[in-house]
């Protein structure tokens, strides 16, 4: 999923332009089980539909402090069906949020494929002779030489340390992580979207 260029006026979800309807029960009014199937069709500025999917959709419906969640398929061209089980009889408020548009999607994935983590994280390494310096981490081996595989000490998700720049360490003298929770080289483009 590359984003290289965005044309504002024809690729991007404009919540007032897009539909939902209910395809399987129009009254409005469900029975305990009851299947609720919903057509949400996203379109742009100008009111066409989306020309590809992508875009992350959530649906739940709720009633007197009582909630069911639901769940999206996409069929990749601007259309998605919603299906939720009605756990209680009478009518509810179903509810439909756009979490994150493909747009904001693929500038965390392109990100990260590029620089390992969201936020800067960092292995500190402490020797047998007490010294400490620090390697940078990621869940990509983001140099050829040094790299340390701590995925089994990460539940089994990937993650990697390179060693310092110093000669004499080695992965045995891993001794914390640190990071740095600011991620400051989105342009102002792209913050819009991670908001």
């Amino acid at each position: 999923m590359k984003y290289t260029n965005l044309d504002f006026g024809k690729s991007l979800v404009y919540l007032t332009k897009c539909t939902v309807e209910i395809i399987n029960n129009k009254s409005g009014t469900f029975t305990t089980g009851d299947i609720i199937t919903l057509r949400i069709i996203l379109r742009n500025e100008n009111g066409d539909v989306l020309a590809d999917g992508g875009d992350f959709i959530k649906i739940w419906m709720t009633e007197k402090g009582a909630g069911s969640v639901g769940y999206v398929v996409d069929h990749g061209n601007g259309t998605y069906i919603g299906v939720i089980k009605a756990l209680w009889s009478g009518s509810s408020h179903i509810k439909i949020l756009l979490s994150f548009p493909k747009e904001s999607i693929g500038l965390f994935v392109n990100y990260i494929n590029k620089n390992g983590m969201l936020r800067t994280l960092k292995g500190v390494f402490k020797n047998a002779r007490g010294e400490t310096d620090k390697g940078i981490c990621g869940i990509h081996t983001l140099t050829k030489h040094g790299i340390c595989d701590f995925t089994s000490l990460n539940y089994g998700m990937r993650f990697f340390c390179s060693l310092p720049d110093t000669p004499g360490f080695n992965c045995s003298d891993w001794y914390a992580p640190i990071g740095d929770m600011t991620v400051s080289t989105f342009t102002k483009t792209q913050k819009h979207f991670i908001r």
